[in-house]
């Protein structure tokens, strides 16, 4: 096992354990909502998040979560820091950015009527406006 450390988040997550854990859930995560411990091993104690995902997604071995105050940061084991930059973080960005579109678009009287994968990897997103 390793210590844990933590990632500052750059991107502006939605506020509120709620908002968040809806978000993580998007991505296929199961949460347990907090402020809860980390498990810790002998070599670490265990650290206090505002939301907490088990080990296995995205290949991590320790479990790890989320602080959002005073500023939103990931804690994860060391072991699993770079997997987790490299995969969940920016799925996170994604899901982040999409959930900002869906509800500019809603403010503007449209409405999400399809969203497809495209063959680059991206995500097209189709609006209509409400009539």
């Amino acid at each position: 096992m390793s210590r844990y450390v933590s990632v500052d988040l750059s991107l502006a997550l939605p506020t509120g354990h709620d908002a968040l854990r809806d978000l993580l859930e998007t991505l296929g995560l199961s949460v347990v909502p907090g402020p809860v411990s980390l498990t810790g091993s002998l070599e670490c104690q265990g650290e206090p998040v505002d939301l907490k995902i088990d080990p296995g997604p995205y290949g991590t071995i320790e479990d790890f979560g989320f602080v959002l105050h005073p500023r939103a940061r990931l804690v994860c084991g060391e072991l699993d820091k770079r997997r987790l930059e490299a995969q969940l973080l920016p799925a996170l960005t994604q899901a982040v950015a999409h959930q900002r579109i869906v509800t500019a678009a809603a403010r503007a009287g449209l409405r999400v009527e399809a969203t497809q994968r495209t063959a680059a990897g991206g995500r097209r997103i189709v609006l209509r406006r409400d009539d």
